[in-house]
């Protein structure tokens, strides 16, 4: 797969100041990997610093881009609204990090339950694992459950 910018292709409905995933690397059925970044200039950075679960919101706009309403291509997907419902065994391997540095964003779903979407994250930078943990996100529009159901889907 080629690399998709995400700021220029309307992936997300983030506003610019609020994107932090900058493009797409890798898409398979049930994981993502991403690029992104948390600029110097976000209203969480203080002093060339920012706190670490903040990347909690670069792990939620990796799952989103993996989770869109239709279509095979990441890139053919209008953005769903989504909002971050929980956030469990969340691991911080330091407490800040040096923002406007690159990092990279792996998610993969975990499971379904309509509305509800379940994914394992994981955010990088050049040192090493700086976030890991478990995300549920509420997806509105997605109805119930592909099995007809309300019951938990295998991911594929």
């Amino acid at each position: 797969m080629t690399a998709i910018p995400v700021d220029s292709a309307g992936l997300l409905p983030h506003g610019p100041a609020a994107r932090f995933v900058t493009r797409v690397i890798e898409c398979g059925a049930d994981h993502i990997l991403c690029e992104g970044s948390m600029p110097a200039s976000a209203a969480y950075a203080r002093d060339g610093r920012c706190a670490t679960f903040v990347l909690l919101e670069l792990g939620a706009q990796a799952a989103a881009l993996l989770d869109r309403p239709s279509g095979a291509d990441v890139a053919s997907r209008a953005p769903r609204d989504g909002y971050l419902a929980r956030a469990r065994s969340v691991r911080c391997s330091r407490l800040e990090f040096t923002p406007g540095l690159p990092l990279q964003v792996w998610a993969r779903r975990t499971g379904v339950l309509a509305p509800l979407f379940m994914y394992e994250v994981v955010v990088s930078d050049e040192a090493g694992v700086l976030l890991r943990g478990e995300l549920s996100v509420y997806a509105r529009g997605t109805g119930t459950c592909s099995s007809g159901g309300t019951g938990w889907i295998s991911p594929p």
